[in-house]
């Protein structure tokens, strides 16, 4: 006869459990205990600034609500998909045109209320995984070039920018030309760019390159901290739409929804909180100051989310 556990053993033991399948899986588990006796809930994020932050922010409010609230981060899309599907994690932050054309194998969409309600009702059709309230959080691709210039040739889109390219310095991270969602994008909805010059800087070169005036303008995401400094870059109206937007928006199972009734109320307002501007000193402080998410998220969480 097996000699029965104790309660603190099986604890133990379930531990260990969870720690040896995240690795299995290439992830990293913080396993921060809310105290929460209303049941567990596991919270997964992609291994980048913002989607931790947010992440970390909806595991804070869970445990200020009463539930065990797991985190586990590092997580490609690909395993993020598939540990939500398996039951593996509860919920994710997921960028809308990502569960649109990764997942759903379906060309952009670009308005950005229809991206939205398509991977609602196919999530729920085909996972039975529900999209919670959309972020004002637009993770895209954008053209930022310097205040100076933007000044000087009076550019605030990227039609413009096109026009005036042959009178500017274009940095870039790689080949530009040989990514189809921006180059080939580009040139198909804008028309040829013809910078003067172009050079390929170290991914953390690039924005003090244009501080320097080495060079004008370059391709980035919407949510780089760096745009916070408006007297220095400015991000363009892309007039032509070339990009879809990446909204991000948490999504949970639908099995979750049913065993903690409220617990999509707890996540939507967090969601409601965090604006496009937040998110920008939010990483600034985690890219930039090198804060750890963590207590980024537990400081915005303190100061404009807990009642």
């Amino acid at each position: 006869m097996l000699k029965k556990l104790s309660k603190k053993t099986v604890l133990t033991v379930i531990a260990i459990l969870v720690v040896l399948v995240a690795v299995a899986v290439g992830e990293t588990v913080h396993a921060f205990s809310g105290g929460g006796s209303k049941g567990t809930i596991t919270v997964g994020a992609k291994g980048f600034a913002e989607n931790e932050i947010l992440a970390s922010l909806y595991q804070i409010a869970l445990q200020e609500n009463g539930y065990d609230a797991k985190f586990v981060d590092n997580l490609d899309g690909d395993v993020l998909h598939s540990a939500i599907n398996s039951g593996k994690i509860d919920f994710y932050p997921e960028y809308t045109n990502t569960g649109v054309v990764m997942v759903l194998k379906h060309d952009p969409i670009f308005d950005p209320e229809k991206a939205y309600q398509y991977v609602k009702e196919q999530y729920k059709k085909k996972y039975n995984i529900v999209w919670l309230n959309q972020s004002a959080i637009n993770d895209t691709y954008g053209f930022v070039i310097t205040k100076k210039v933007a000044d000087q040739y009076g550019i605030s889109t990227i039609s413009q920018l096109c026009e005036n390219s042959p009178k500017l310095r274009l940095a870039q991270m790689y080949d530009w030309n040989a990514d189809p969602a921006i180059g080939e994008a580009l040139d198909k909805t804008y028309g040829k760019f013809k910078f003067a010059d172009v050079k390929t800087y170290n991914a953390g070169l690039v924005y003090p390159v244009l501080k320097e005036e080495k060079a004008d303008a370059l391709v980035a995401q919407t949510t780089d901290p760096q745009l916070e400094d408006t007297s220095t870059y400015v991000l363009l109206k892309d007039d032509k739409k070339v990009w879809p937007p990446y909204y991000l928006t948490p999504i949970i199972r639908q099995s979750t929804l049913d065993k903690y009734p409220g617990v999509d109320g707890i996540i939507n307002s967090v969601t409601k909180e965090v604006s496009g501007s937040d998110i920008l000193e939010l990483n600034r402080q985690v890219m930039i100051d090198k804060k750890e998410f963590q207590d980024v998220a537990r400081k915005f969480y303190d100061s404009h989310i807990k009642k």
